[in-house]
C-alpha cells in the first residue's frame, strides 16, 4: 500500500503518479535525444485516456499549456483523411560546403524535385497544391551525424547547422570543415479540406452559446476563471490527496469561449479530460481544448523525507532518468564510432560521498567500479573543487579499471557555490590511449605504462573553461603516446556535455522537491536495494570455486552465507598472486563484478547501485592478480578477469553455467586509424532457462558497429558475421551458441586479441557439457593461414582476413603425444576416424585374437608376460594388460574368447537394465546380431525402445526397466532365421539410411542448389531421407536393392554370424549370463563407446570417408582427363547443366550487381570482358562494374595467351608465377608474394567450375604445354 497503507484510493493515486513519472521520463529521454527542451512546446494528448493525466504530465515535464483536439480519442483515423501526399528523393553530395558549390547542388536538386513531382503527377495532383521543401545535410569533417538545413546561401546554410548543432550537441567545432553529405527534396500536397466551420457557426448552438461569431473567430468571454461552469453537474473525485466534488461538464454543452477552472472533469464520447487545481481549460473557435496552467507550479513537492513506496519508485525511475539523459546526451556528441556506435560507455550519479545512486543500463564493469574514482578524486581535491570544474582519471590503482576506460567526473554545488551535493560522472572506453599496440590493448604488456597514457586526477575544466593545450600535451607527452590526442579531446567534450546534463536534471529536482527530499530518497533507494539484496542471500547456499584462466592462473571464490544476519562473506583466498602479463584486475573490478551478480539476483526493478554491496564483506586478499600494485599491466583485467570473477561467483552460488567467459576483444590499427570491439558470443543455461546465441554477456553490455559505418569510417570489410551452431554446450537447457566473424583488411593493420577460453572450455553445470573452444587466427590472401593464440598479436597485410569464432580444421600430423592441425576455413567438415564407423575386424580375425585371450588366461602371470613381450609389448604394457584381464575376469568370473561368449547383465543408475554381450568377433558379426537381438527384445517388451550398440568387441543394449530382467539366451537363434531377420530389420536401421543416401547421391538423385560446393551434411541427410520415404514404398526401386545388397554383403558379414550361431547350437561356442553389480573393465569400455555414440548421433562417417577416399585416388588424374569410360556413366544434358550452373552461365546463377562481379572473377578466375557480360544479369553495366572494381584496386586488366582478361588482385602471384603475366606496378605486396604452387591453384579452381575436362582444354585456355598441366595434375592428384 501507499504511505500507511491507508485507502484504496491512495493506492490507486500512488500507482498514477508511477505511470505519470514514467511517461515523462519518455518525453524527456526522446526530447533530449533530439536537442529539444520540453518546457518551451505544449503539449498535445492523444488516446481517450490522454486527457486524464495531460496536467499531471504537463506538471511533471514543467510544460504550462496543454492541447487536446475534439477527436483526440480516434485522431489517428481522423489524420488518415488529413495527411499530406508526399514524394521525397535525396542524392549524395559528399563535399566541402562552399560558394562554388551551390551551382552544382542547384542542378543536382533541381533533378530530384522534377522526378518528386512525376510521381505526385501520377497520383493526379494539382500542381498548385504542391508545395517544396529544399534541404541540405550538412555535418562536420571527420563526424557521422548530418543534420538538415534549408537550401540556401552558405552564410545561411552555416549559421542554421551551427543553431543545430549547438541544439543537438552544446558545443560547436570551430575551425572543422563543414561537409554536405547530401542533398534531399520533400514536396507535400494537402489533402483537400474536409467540410469544417468554427463551432460557434455550427447550427443548433449549444446552451449560452450565440450565432453572431464570425467563421473562424474564437469568442472568449470575459468571465474569470472558474466563475462560469457547467450548471449543477458535479462529481466527487479524489484530488490532491482528499475526496471532493468537483464541477462536471460535457463538452458539446460547451460554447466557443468557455473557461473551466480546476478541479473538474470534461466528459465526452471519446475521451475524459481531468483539470488538476492550478489549471484552466478554454474552448477554442473550433473546438479544441487548451489547457493552462494560470497559478504558480508549486516549487516544491509536499513530500516528506520519510520512505513512502510511491515516492521511492517514483524517486528509483527519476534517478535512472537523469543517466539515461547523460547517456543521450553523450552518444548524441561522441565522435568516436566505439562511444557513438558501440555504446562502450556509462553514466551515472552519485550522493555527495561518492555512493552510486542510479546508472543508465549501461556496461556493468563500468558502473559498478566508478564509485571508487569519485571517491578518490573527492578525497584528493577536498576543499579545491570550485562550481565548474571537471576531473579526469584512468589510474587502474585509483579507481579505474584499465586505460581506455576514461572517467570524467563533474561535482555538483549547491545554490552558494561551497557544497558538493553530488557527484556526476560518466566513462567512456577511449579506442586509443597510447601503448605499444594501435588500439592499446596490447596482448603481451608487463607493465601500465605500455599500455597508454596514465591519468590520475587530472583537472580538464577549470571554472567552465577547458584547459584544452594542456590536456593535449599530456595525451602527447607519455611514454608511449596516444596516436589520436584530438579523437580523445572530442570524447571528452562530449562526457563534459553529458555530465553537464545530468548537473542541469539534478538541479531541476532539487528545485522541484527540495535539497532534503531528493538526499533522503538517495539514501532511501539504497536501503531498499540493501534489503532487496539480504531477501535473496536468504535463500542462498554456500559454495566455491576455483576457475582456471588460459594462462593457469586460477581465481578462488568461496561464498559463506550468514542466514540469520542475511548477509554473506565473499573470500577470494587462494587466487593466484600477482601475474606478470596483463590479466592483474584492480580491486574496482572485482568490487564491479561483485554488485552485478547480486543486481542480478534480484527480480526488482531497481537501480544498481552501491546499496546492493551493504549486506556482503568482501576479501580480496593483498598481492593477488585482483589486487595489482603499480605498475602491474591490467589491460585484461577489466574485460577477460571480470568475466572470470562472474563465471567464477556464478558457480560457486550453483546460478548458471559459464557463458562465453570471455569479452573476444579485437583491437585492429595502425598510425591513422584504431578501432576496437568486443564481439558476442553464447549466453550460459541455468535450471529453466537455455542459453541466447551471439549476446553481449555479464560485465560488457556495448553493441557492434553497424557494418555501413565500419566500412566508411576504417578501410575494412565485413565479409561475414553469423551464429556458430551447435558450439553451445549440450544439456537439457542448453548453452547459447557463439559467432564467427570475418573481417578484410585494406591496408596493413596491427591485430591484436585479448580472449579466453582457447584452451579451457566453459564449464557446464549439473552434469551439462561444456560449451565449445574459441579460435581466432589471420587468413592470409596467399591462403596461408597464421593461427593466433588467445591473446596475441599480428601484423596483417592488405587482403587479409582476420577471423574470429571455430572452424573446419585439418588434421596435419598425428604423433604419438599430439595431434597436429591447421585452420582448414571454407572446406567441409567430416568426423574424425576414431569416432567414425572404421572397418570392422573379419570375424577371422576375431577368432584369432579370442584364442590368443584364452591362451593368455589359462597361462600363469609370467608365461603371460613372456608371451606378450614376444609379441612385441613393453614390460609396462604387458603389464597393464594382465592387470585387465585379470580384473575382468575377476569381475565376471569369465575371460571372453573364442570358444567362451559372456552376456552381462546390470542396472545402470537410471535403473535401466543394460546387456554387454562380450565378443572378439569383431563388428562386422555384432552389427547384424545387434539388430537381430533388438528386434527380439522389442519384440517382448511389446515395441518399447531398445537401444543397441555395436563395436569390434561386442554389443552393448539398453532395455528401459520393465519389471523383469531380460531372459538368458536372449542372444541365441536358430541360424536358419539370421538371414531373413537381419534383412527385415536392416530397412529401420541408421547404417541403412547413411548408405542409401551415398548410393542415392552416387546415382544423382539428391539435387544441389550449388553444384560447385558440397550440401551440408543435414542438408543430405534430409533430402535423403525425403526420397527413402517415397521409395521404401518400392519393393523393386534399384537403389533400395542396391543399399540392401551392400549392407549385407559388403558390410555385414552375416555368413560368420550364421556359422557362429551353428557353434552355439552344437557347444562348440557357449554362452554364459552374468548379473553385476556394475560394469566389468570390458564393460566400461563398451559403454563409454555407447555414450560416444550418441554425442555424435547421426553421423555416418565411414560414407562420408569413402568418397573422401576416391577424391584422393589415384585413378582420379585419369578422370580428370576425360576418359571415355567416365563420361559414358554421365549423362550429357547433365553435365553441360551442371558446367553452365558453375560457370554462372545458368538462368538465376548470373551477376547481379558489382560485388557480384568481383566474386565472378575470384571464383572462376580470369575472364575476358565479353566473358564477364555474358555472365551479367545486366551484360551492358559490365564495363562500368569492372571499371570501378579497377579504380579500386580490386581487379587488374592482364593478357593471357595474348588475350585480354580481367582478373581478381588475388590472382596477381599465381598469374605472374604460374603464366609469367606481367603485373601492373604498385600492387600491395600482400598480392604478389611467392606460393607453394601458383599453377595448381589455377587448375584446381578450373576443375572446380568444369565438368570432365582434358589436359589440353586446360593448357589452351592459360596458354600451356600440356605436359606442364598434366604434372600440375598429378601433384594435385598426389
Amino acid at each position: 500500500g501507499a504511505g500507511d497503507g491507508g485507502a484504496p484510493e491512495r493506492v490507486a493515486a500512488g500507482f498514477l503518479e508511477i505511470a505519470v513519472a514514467n511517461m515523462a521520463n519518455a518525453i524527456k529521454k526522446i526530447s533530449v535525444q533530439r536537442g529539444y527542451d520540453v518546457t518551451q512546446y505544449v503539449l498535445a494528448t492523444f488516446g481517450g485516456a490522454g486527457g486524464q493525466h495531460a496536467c499531471a504530465v504537463a506538471d511533471a515535464l514543467g510544460i504550462t499549456s496543454v492541447f487536446i483536439h475534439p477527436l483526440a480519442g480516434v485522431l489517428s483515423a481522423y489524420g488518415m483523411g488529413l495527411a499530406d501526399v508526399t514524394a521525397m528523393r535525396e542524392a549524395a553530395v559528399e563535399a566541402p560546403l562552399a560558394a562554388d558549390l551551390l551551382p552544382e547542388l542547384d542542378k543536382v536538386i533541381t533533378g530530384l524535385e522534377a522526378d518528386a513531382r512525376a510521381e505526385l503527377a501520377r497520383e493526379e495532383i494539382e500542381p498548385g497544391r504542391i508545395h517544396a521543401v529544399r534541404r541540405a545535410h550538412l555535418r562536420y569533417e571527420g563526424t557521422d551525424t548530418a543534420l538538415p538545413v534549408p537550401l540556401a546561401g552558405v552564410a545561411d546554410m552555416v549559421a542554421g547547422f551551427e543553431q543545430a548543432y549547438r541544439q543537438h550537441f552544446s558545443f560547436l567545432m570551430r575551425g572543422k570543415p563543414i561537409i554536405v553529405e547530401a542533398v534531399s527534396v520533400e514536396l507535400a500536397a494537402a489533402s483537400a479540406p474536409l467540410a469544417t466551420q468554427p463551432l460557434a457557426d455550427m447550427a443548433g448552438a449549444g446552451p449560452g452559446g450565440g450565432t453572431s461569431a464570425q467563421p473562424g473567430r474564437e469568442q472568449v468571454t470575459d468571465q474569470v476563471p472558474g466563475q462560469e461552469q457547467a450548471r449543477g453537474a458535479s462529481v466527487s473525485m479524489y484530488v490532491s490527496g482528499g475526496w471532493a466534488d468537483v464541477p462536471l461538464a460535457r463538452r458539446r454543452d460547451l460554447p466557443p469561449g468557455r473557461q473551466v477552472a480546476g478541479p473538474a472533469l470534461i466528459v465526452e464520447d471519446f475521451a475524459t479530460t481531468v483539470i488538476e487545481p492550478g489549471w484552466r481549460a478554454e474552448v477554442t473557435g473550433r473546438g479544441d481544448l487548451l489547457l493552462t496552467r494560470v497559478s504558480a507550479r508549486p516549487e516544491r513537492r509536499a513530500a516528506g523525507t520519510a520512505v513512502d513506496p510511491v515516492m521511492l519508485e517514483i524517486f528509483n525511475n527519476l534517478f535512472m532518468s537523469v543517466a539515461e539523459q547523460m547517456g543521450v546526451r553523450l552518444r548524441a556528441t561522441a565522435h568516436s564510432v566505439n562511444i557513438k556506435e558501440r555504446l562502450d560507455f556509462s553514466c551515472a550519479i552519485f550522493d555527495a560521498v561518492g555512493g552510486l545512486i542510479a546508472n543508465a543500463p549501461h556496461i556493468p564493469v563500468h558502473l559498478g567500479s566508478m564509485g571508487e574514482s569519485i571517491k578518490i578524486i573527492a578525497r584528493r581535491n577536498a576543499g579545491r573543487m570550485c562550481p565548474g570544474d571537471v576531473y579526469v582519471l584512468n589510474d587502474p590503482y585509483h579507481g579505474g579499471t584499465h586505460l581506455p576506460d576514461i572517467t570524467v567526473v563533474t561535482p555538483v554545488f549547491g545554490e552558494a557555490g561551497r557544497e558538493i551535493l553530488f557527484y556526476v560522472a560518466s566513462r567512456g572506453h577511449h579506442a586509443e590511449i597510447g601503448g605499444i599496440t594501435p588500439g592499446s590493448m596490447p596482448a603481451f604488456s608487463t607493465r601500465v605504462e605500455e599500455e597508454g597514457v596514465l591519468i590520475d586526477n587530472w583537472l580538464l575544466v577549470r571554472d567552465g573553461e577547458l584547459r584544452e593545450s594542456e590536456t593535449l600535451n599530456l595525451l602527447r607527452s607519455a611514454e608511449f603516446p596516444s596516436r589520436n590526442p584530438e579523437v580523445n579531446l572530442a570524447d571528452l567534450r562530449a562526457q563534459i556535455a553529458a555530465n553537464s546534463k545530468g548537473v542541469q536534471e539534478l538541479r531541476k529536482m532539487t528545485d522541484h522537491f527540495g535539497l532534503d527530499v531528493v538526499q533522503a530518497y538517495m539514501e532511501h533507494v539504497q536501503d531498499n536495494a540493501e534489503e532487496a539484496v539480504r531477501r535473496v542471500i536468504g535463500a542462498l547456499r554456500d559454495g566455491q570455486c576455483a576457475y582456471e584462466l588460459d594462462n593457469g592462473a586460477v581465481i578462488k571464490v568461496a561464498v559463506r552465507v550468514d542466514k540469520s544476519a542475511r548477509s554473506a562473506e565473499i573470500d577470494f583466498t587462494g587466487t593466484s598472486p600477482q601475474l606478470p602479463g596483463n590479466f592483474n584486475a584492480p580491486s574496482s573490478v572485482a568490487m564491479a563484478a561483485v554488485l552485478y551478480v547480486l543486481r542480478t539476483l534480484v527480480a526488482d526493478e531497481i537501480p544498481l547501485n552501491s546499496g546492493c554491496l551493504k549486506p556482503v564483506k568482501v576479501i580480496i586478499p593483498a598481492g593477488c592478480m585482483l589486487a595489482p600494485q603499480y605498475p602491474a599491466a591490467v589491460a585484461a583485467g577489466n574485460v577477460e578477469t571480470s568475466q572470470a570473477i562472474t563465471g567464477a561467483l556464478y558457480a560457486a552460488l550453483g546460478v548458471m553455467a559459464e557463458g562465453s567467459g570471455t569479452m573476444n576483444n579485437v583491437t585492429i590499427g595502425n598510425q591513422r586509424h584504431q578501432y576496437y570491439e568486443t564481439v558476442a558470443s553464447g549466453s550460459g543455461a541455468g535450471n529453466g532457462f537455455a542459453g541466447t546465441d551471439v549476446v553481449q554477456t555479464h560485465m560488457t553490455n556495448s553493441r557492434l558497429t553497424d557494418p555501413e559505418v565500419l566500412e566508411w569510417r576504417y578501410p575494412v570489410r565485413l565479409e561475414r558475421y553469423a551464429i556458430r551452431r551447435g558450439s553451445g554446450g549440450a544439456g537439457h537447457w542448453r548453452g547459447g551458441d557463439g559467432g564467427r566473424r570475418e573481417i578484410r583488411f585494406g591496408e596493413p593493420m596491427t591485430v591484436t586479441t585479448l580472449a579466453s577460453h582457447r584452451r579451457i572450455a566453459p564449464y557446464g553445470m549439473a552434469g551439462g557439457s561444456p560449451g565449445a573452444l574459441g579460435r581466432h587466427w589471420v587468413q592470409r590472401a596467399d591462403g596461408s593461414v597464421t593461427p593466433m593464440a588467445g591473446c596475441d598479436s599480428v601484423e596483417a597485410g592488405a587482403g587479409d582476413v582476420f577471423v574470429l569464432g571455430a572452424t573446419s580444421w585439418r588434421i596435419e600430423d598425428i604423433t604419438a603425444d599430439q595431434v597436429l592441425v591447421s585452420p582448414a576455413p571454407g572446406q567441409p567438415g567430416r568426423l574424425p576416424f576414431w569416432h567414425g564407423d572404421a572397418p570392422g575386424r573379419p570375424a577371422e580375425l576375431g577368432k584369432a585374437l579370442g584364442a590368443f585371450c584364452r591362451e593368455l588366461g589359462a597361462a600363469d602371470e609370467q608365461a603371460a608376460a613372456t608371451r606378450l613381450r614376444s609379441a612385441g609389448l613393453d614390460e609396462l604394457a604387458a603389464g597393464n594388460l594382465i592387470r585387465y584381464l585379470g580384473a575382468q575376469r575377476e569381475a565376471t568370473g569369465y575371460l571372453p574368447d573364442d570358444r567362451t561368449l559372456v552376456m552381462e547383465r546390470f542396472r545402470d543408475e537410471l535403473g535401466d537394465w543394460r546387456l554387454v554381450l562380450h565378443s572378439p568377433y569383431g563388428s562386422r558379426v555384432h552389427a547384424p546380431w545387434a539388430l537381430a537381438i533388438a528386434a527380439r527384445l522389442r519384440e517382448r517388451y511389446q515395441g518399447m525402445d531398445v537401444q543397441a550398440l555395436h563395436t569390434d568387441d561386442g554389443i552393448v543394449l539398453r532395455v528401459p526397466d520393465a519389471g523383469e530382467p531380460p531372459p538368458a539366451g536372449i542372444a541365441e537363434f536358430d541360424a536358419d532365421e539370421i538371414d531373413p531377420l537381419v534383412t527385415a530389420e536392416l530397412g529401420g536401421s541408421a547404417l541403412f539410411a547413411a548408405r542409401f543416401r551415398e548410393c542415392a547421391a552416387r546415382a544423382l538423385l539428391l539435387p544441389r542448389r550449388q553444384p560447385g560446393r558440397r550440401s551440408p551434411l543435414w542438408q543430405q541427410r534430409q533430402r535423403s531421407a525425403q526420397l527413402l520415404a517415397v521409395a521404401a514404398r518400392y519393393g523393386t526401386f534399384p537403389i533400395v536393392l542396391e543399399t540392401v545388397r551392400e549392407c549385407v554383403q559388403d558390410v555385414f558379414d552375416v555368413p560368420a554370424l550364421t556359422a557362429l550361431m551353428r557353434d552355439l547350437a552344437s557347444r562348440k561356442v557357449r554362452l554364459v549370463d552374468v548379473e553385476t553389480p556394475t560394469a566389468s573393465p570390458f564393460g566400461r569400455s563398451l559403454l563409454f563407446r555407447y555414450v560416444g555414440m550418441f554425442m555424435y548421433e547421426g553421423d555416418s562417417p565411414l560414407a562420408e570417408r569413402r568418397a573422401q577416399a576416391l577424391a584422393l585416388d589415384s585413378s582420379l588424374l585419369a578422370e580428370l582427363l576425360g576418359q571415355a569410360d567416365l563420361r559414358e556413366l554421365l549423362d550429357p544434358a547433365v553435365v553441360e547443366q551442371t558446367e553452365a550452373e558453375l560457370q554462372r552461365l545458368a538462368a538465376g546463377r548470373a551477376c547481379r550487381d558489382l560485388e557480384g562481379a568481383a566474386d565472378l572473377l575470384r571464383t572462376i578466375g580470369p575472364l575476358s570482358a565479353a566473358e564477364v557480360a555474358d555472365r551479367c544479369a545486366e551484360p551492358g553495366a559490365a564495363p562500368g562494374w569492372l571499371a570501378e572494381l579497377s579504380a579500386g584496386r580490386r581487379v587488374i586488366e592482364v593478357r593471357i595467351s595474348g588475350e585480354a582478361r580481367w582478373a581478381a588482385i588475388e590472382d596477381a602471384g599465381r598469374l605472374r608465377d604460374a603464366l609469367g603475366v606481367p603485373l601492373p606496378v604498385g600492387l600491395p605486396a600482400a598480392f604478389t608474394e611467392p606460393g607453394p604452387d601458383r599453377l595448381g591453384d589455377l587448375v584446381a579452381r578450373y576443375a572446380h567450375c568444369h565438368g570432365p575436362f582434358t589436359a589440353a582444354e586446360v593448357a589452351s585456355r592459360y596458354g600451356l604445354g600440356t605436359a606442364v598441366v598434366t604434372g600440375a595434375l598429378r601433384r594435385l592428384a598426389a
